[in-house]
């Protein structure tokens, strides 16, 4: 099947969704476009794209347009995703909003563009980590998004183990129950803390209650998260939304977005609060000095392999290259970490053929397929990875639960007993490459998997 579409229909089609998502799909992201039509093309059970994008311009009925914007929207996404933003709300942001808010004892925090709801659900375990006591407070906890069928995810709560690949053991186990090998789902407790509603961001303007008469009212938040939402907006989109979540402030409340998006139009209104290794965003009275642009590492897939490409890949390089430039893996990685599959995994094919010795690439196409469902490929290009990096302890432990998925019981319980055996230094030594675990985190994860896989 063609994915490209004639000139006039990617224009038409373009405006159709910028119009009536927000999302903006101009120049760079044409090709993202085309990928994601072709796909709902077969999904609404059309052979040609061409046919399906004019059909989607002119003619799309109204009861299937909330399936049409499902096709549109990234659901890539993970349980305490940037840990360290967590980290800097369970101890500084809620215990210093609880001391402004003794008085009336309520606390409003709400997640826009949630998703199937992680992160809505990280913000809910970190109210109950944090020493403060909120018993008998009146704490709202509400996540929104567009997408009706991720938030139909979030509010049944089960999630498999690829959501938890940034956490620690002890994340899942204390505050989920496992339902089978795969299957996790968010404790009751927690599960009642959260309230999930539909909203597009572009309607924030003309929305000041929802239809439900016990949803909350879209004011006076202590806290907004609306991370890895903004960069999908075009330029004035993303603007007008920031205004209308300050709007939704209280006057002391904060506003977190992501790292990629730390220098949009719109942040220079609000004034910039460092916090811990991140930021944040205050509600100023008057126009502040824009924030300075934080660079941050790409997010998803975090694989910051310190290993050096060998010089056999260079060698065989021949002497003369046309002007194109190489892509890098922090390319994809930010591809990745915007949900553009197909694209990421193209360019890290393209990466490969420059780095072809390099274990890191390999570990990151295996992801890329994970993520597409290519099993069998995910497979190859782990192995390959550990066959030039035989101490690749993410590739070690990503390959044991592939297999173990698949069924393959032993070959998966051989893959953690290599990363166990493989040799990183002391308990107490930090892994870069695993967001900051050390060694014996590390080792009790897969002793833990390890356990688990035999019960079975």
């Amino acid at each position: 099947m063609n994915n490209t579409l004639l000139p006039e229909t990617l224009q038409a089609l373009e405006l159709k969704v910028a119009r009536e998502t927000g999302l903006d799909f101009s120049s760079s992201r044409n090709r993202d476009l085309e990928a994601r039509n072709a796909l709902a093309a077969k999904e609404f059970g059309f052979s040609d794209p061409e046919t399906f994008a004019r059909w989607v311009v002119s003619s799309l009925p109204a009861k299937r347009h909330e399936q049409w914007v499902e096709t549109l929207t990234v659901g890539e996404t993970y349980f305490r995703r940037e840990a360290e933003v967590f980290e800097t709300l369970e101890k500084q942001v809620i215990p210093a909003l609880a001391a402004n808010n003794t008085a009336s004892r309520r606390l409003k925090i709400w997640c826009a563009g949630c998703s199937t709801g992680e992160e809505a659900y990280s913000l809910a375990i970190s109210l109950a980590r944090t020493k403060v006591d909120l018993k008998d407070w009146d704490v709202t906890i509400l996540g929104t998004d567009m997408n009706t069928a991720s938030l139909k995810k979030a509010e049944v709560g089960r999630y498999g183990l690829w959501a938890f690949r940034n956490t620690p053991s002890w994340f899942r186990d204390h505050y989920f129950m496992k339902l089978s090998n795969n299957v996790w789902e968010i404790r009751p407790e927690l599960h009642r803390a959260v309230t999930f509603l539909p909203l597009n961001l572009i309607d924030l303007n003309h929305t000041q209650r929802f239809q439900r008469p016990d949803a909350p009212l879209l004011a006076d938040f202590d806290l907004i998260l609306c991370r890895n939402v903004l960069m999908y907006f075009a330029p004035d989109t993303a603007s007008g939304v920031l205004q209308a979540l300050k709007a939704s402030l209280c006057k002391t409340g904060l506003l977190f977005v992501s790292a990629s998006e730390f220098s949009l139009k719109g942040l220079d209104e609000f004034v910039s609060a460092p916090l811990g290794d991140t930021l944040a965003f205050r509600k100023s009275t008057s126009p502040a000095a824009a924030p300075k642009p934080v660079s941050a590492p790409a997010f998803v897939p975090k694989v910051r392999h310190q290993q050096k490409p060998r010089k056999a890949s260079v060698l065989r390089r021949p002497l003369a290259r046309p002007p194109k430039p190489v892509p890098k893996l922090d390319e994809v990685r930010q591809l990745a970490d915007t949900g553009r599959w197909p694209e990421a995994l193209n360019l890290c094919l393209r990466v490969l053929k420059e780095r072809e010795l390099d274990p890191s690439a390999h570990y990151l196409l295996a992801v890329l397929h994970i993520e597409m469902g290519h099993l069998k490929e995910a497979v190859l290009a782990l192995q390959r990875a550990l066959y030039l990096d035989p101490a690749h302890l993410l590739a070690h432990f990503s390959l044991g639960h592939l297999l173990q998925s698949q069924g393959f019981a032993k070959a998966a319980k051989k893959s953690f007993e290599n990363a166990l055996n493989v040799d990183r230094g002391a308990a107490a030594q930090v892994l870069p490459e695993l967001d900051g675990l050390t060694v014996g985190q590390f080792r009790e994860l897969v002793r833990q998997t390890l356990q688990e896989g035999d019960s079975l």
